[in-house]
């Protein structure tokens, strides 16, 4: 009866966190069931999420004590609290959720269930919501802009046929039903980070992120391949109002420039100019205000400060901002609140976890979790470029992060002879 109400908490957890991805209800709805799970006793962690625990604490400590000492308000400090302490709460209530529950087959269903109802929300407000012209834009607008969930779901599903361990459903209609419905879903969302997605779990799966001559041949034939149509782009003539299809392959295109390469100079009246390269122009303006003190390099501003735009930006409702607390590049924020030290700290963290394909596995099962924590952290590491990695406000994720852990680490104890 226990593990039953536990299966229905857990239902409710991931739908609605990924219903409502708000920062406030995902972290008051995780501390709702760490409550719940450490009334009860018997609950182990492995190392690895002691692990990953004790860096991400780590870099939240720093954040506090830096900020204690810069004349930040309290409200920003307690602003980034909570957005550091997000994947630190949900990562163990993932966790010590999914060993509650203690079935791979229950936990998978659930993400497909989840990932299916909200493709049908995404499908009818593309269908019969109110768009004004049939455009990548307007999907986007009226759609959303992407579903991780979705990526994940659809990624157990291209690997069914090949591992028995996602094979959860017996009817092959349903399961057919909820692959196609999600997979058309998950492309109307014209997301670059969803594809990118993909294609680093896709990898991850087949085993060509572990490091060996078969998979650093395979890697450069995919990275011939897709220079080969990165230049092809450049042949087109593009721009931010393409329609279409096209529109998507403007975002391929201007990507890079859009993360790494600030405007020289910008006119704040010239929206188009500065937004065709937002994050690098956050970006840019955060590491400036760190030059005027050696020691911002060192240990960061702390939590509270604040990046400066130069001007006030369309952005954050009606009056815009000019000053703000988040940045779309995840290092350059991390390094902005907590310096080298807090970066190194990150990036340790993600480079363990994409090491557990390293690791030795027990069965067959265990191999294909550990190469998902490998992929998720590879994951975090390129969109920590785009949408702050692990510190993103919305994405689902790192709860799932934490139901990897758990899972790998169950099948580490079954051995299969």
């Amino acid at each position: 009866m226990q593990r039953i109400i536990y299966k229905i908490i857990f239902f409710l957890l991931v739908f609605f966190q990924t219903l409502f991805p708000q920062l406030e209800f995902v972290i008051a709805s995780s501390l709702f069931c760490l409550f719940l799970l450490f009334v009860e006793q018997k609950l182990l962690l492995s190392v690895t999420l002691l692990n990953v625990i004790l860096v991400l604490s780590m870099i939240f400590i720093l954040g506090i004590v830096i900020g204690i000492f810069h004349n930040h308000t309290y409200y920003d400090i307690i602003r980034d609290i909570t957005h550091f302490s997000k994947p630190i709460i949900v990562i163990i209530t993932g966790y010590l959720l999914a060993q509650k529950i203690n079935s791979s087959k229950f936990i998978i269903k659930t993400i497909i269930y989840t990932a299916s109802l909200m493709a049908i929300s995404h499908l009818y407000k593309i269908f019969f919501g109110d768009l004004n012209a049939i455009s990548v834009s307007e999907i986007r607008r009226v759609g959303g802009a992407d579903s991780f969930i979705e990526l994940f779901a659809l990624i157990l599903f291209f690997f069914q046929k090949r591992y028995n361990y996602f094979k959860v459903f017996n009817s092959k209609t349903a399961s057919r039903f909820m692959f196609l419905l999600i997979l058309i879903s998950s492309f109307l969302y014209f997301s670059r980070t969803m594809i990118l997605g993909f294609f680093i779990l896709y990898i991850s799966l087949m085993g060509y992120t572990k490091l060996t001559e078969k998979a650093i041949k395979y890697i450069t034939l995919f990275l011939i391949i897709f220079g080969v149509f990165y230049s092809y782009l450049f042949t087109l003539e593009l721009d931010s109002e393409s329609p279409g299809i096209q529109n998507l392959f403007y975002k391929i295109r201007n990507a890079p420039a859009e993360v790494f390469s600030s405007p020289k100079s910008y006119n704040p009246r010239d929206h188009k100019e500065i937004f065709d390269h937002w994050r690098a122009y956050e970006a840019g303006m955060a590491l400036e205000q760190m030059e005027y003190n050696i020691l911002n390099y060192v240990w960061g501003k702390g939590f509270g400060a604040l990046i400066d735009l130069k001007f006030k930006a369309p952005i954050g409702g009606e009056n815009g901002l000019r000053y703000i607390p988040h940045l779309h590049n995840g290092y350059v924020y991390i390094f902005f609140k907590t310096g080298i030290l807090g970066l190194f700290l990150y990036l340790f963290m993600l480079l363990s976890l994409y090491r557990q394909v390293y690791i030795s596995a027990n069965n067959d099962n265990h191999t294909i979790l550990l190469r998902l924590i490998s992929g998720t952290a590879l994951y975090f590491i390129f969109t920590s470029l785009v949408i702050t990695g692990i510190y993103n406000l919305q994405d689902i994720s790192v709860l799932i992060l934490g139901i990897f852990l758990y899972l790998a680490r169950k099948e580490s104890n079954t051995v299969t002879v």
